[in-house]
């Protein structure tokens, strides 16, 4: 579950992967695209998680959020299962990602099904996000 308040300091995107600066306060949360601009650098998930002084943003059972070194394993995979952004590509360091409407990005997961795999179905938006392997 992602909490409410977990969005965009700069253009309040909700749903994303957020950053946070290293060991800042307070602390504000930045999506990629904001990160990119705050850090003045380009945010390359096939690279790092990391953008300069931003690292990912991954929030505690208590309101707060993990240090960077200290993320409990589902932590981790709770934030890389968010997507980097609600429309467009993007690689990390083992996949490409896509989102498609959503009849196109189903009917190719039937075609290209040993190659890739939904990862997030928005109903409400009518598209999916489609995962292709490496």
């Amino acid at each position: 579950m992602i909490p409410p308040d977990y969005k965009c300091k700069d253009c309040d995107m909700q749903g994303v992967k957020l950053w946070r600066g290293y060991q800042s306060i307070p602390i504000e949360l930045r999506c990629g695209a904001c990160t990119s601009k705050h850090e003045n650098r380009t945010l390359d998930l096939a690279e790092s998680d990391q953008c300069a002084w931003s690292v990912p943003a991954i929030p505690d059972l208590q309101g707060a959020y993990w240090g960077y070194t200290s993320v409990p394993a589902e932590g981790v995979a709770w934030w890389k299962a968010l997507p980097l952004k609600l429309e467009g590509e993007w690689r990390d360091k083992n996949d490409t990602y896509r989102w498609y409407p959503y009849r196109i990005g189903m009917d190719l997961w039937l075609q290209e099904s040993k190659n890739s795999e939904p990862v997030r179905i928005d109903t409400r938006e009518m598209k999916v996000l489609l995962r292709f392997k490496s």
